[in-house]
């Protein structure tokens, strides 16, 4: 019990830290991020809307938290459907594609082919 109330009971104040390559919180405040039983739950309730919250803006995807960020600052508020969802800025998401495609394995989470999103758009700006 005392183990719990000194070292796992805590509030995250800051979620600037983050991890180059996954974009997750990092550091003393990384008790931010959401578990896989907090993930079972949305589904479970059916909470879509704001799984798409949690596992974009507030999770991996910096352009849409800046997004966010700024019209909170101007507004007071913000809709998710007026954020950019890229697929190009999921950090987390483009990590595993290219460690599964980097093993061999292929991934559609991404693209359709065997390519990374990277190449393709070399491809195409030439």
């Amino acid at each position: 019990m005392q183990q719990m109330l000194f070292k796992k009971n805590s509030q995250s104040t800051n979620i600037s830290m983050r991890s180059a390559v996954t974009g997750q919180v990092t550091g003393d405040d990384k008790n931010v991020r959401e578990s896989d039983n907090e993930n079972y739950a949305l589904v479970s309730l059916n909470v879509e809307e704001g799984m798409k919250e949690f596992m974009g803006p507030r999770a991996d995807n910096q352009v849409a938290k800046a997004e966010m960020y700024n019209s909170i600052a101007r507004k007071g508020y913000v809709s998710y459907k007026d954020l950019t969802n890229n697929v190009d800025d999921k950090t987390t998401l483009n990590t595993l594609d290219v460690y599964l495609i980097g093993c061999g394995i292929k991934s559609d989470l991404i693209t359709k082919d065997v390519y990374l999103r990277k190449t393709l758009s070399d491809r195409k700006n030439k």
